[in-house]
């Protein structure tokens, strides 16, 4: 229903991707940072950011799947450089 509304042209499977498509090359068009490193985060503030999301907990409870720390990091870590495919 969201890529309906914003005009993005997908099909059912697809439109996941296609959003978060879209939403990378609106970002890049208005200059927001797309990468961690972008705001300055570097790979030594990873553990911290995995212990701080770990504190999380009333949003991971309700989060579909179980994360774990290493999750976390390995999120931050592909975040780090927009690597989230």
């Amino acid at each position: 229903a969201v890529a309906d509304i914003m005009g993005v042209r997908c099909t059912r499977n697809t439109s996941g991707d296609a959003l978060a498509a879209y939403f990378f090359e609106l970002s890049g068009k208005l200059g927001i940072p797309q990468t961690l490193r972008d705001c300055s985060i570097r790979e030594s503030h990873i553990d911290m950011l995995a212990d701080d999301a770990m504190l999380q907990t009333r949003l991971l409870v309700n989060n579909p799947l179980e994360i774990k720390r290493d999750d976390a990091i390995a999120i931050y870590t592909a975040a780090l450089d927009g690597d989230l495919s």
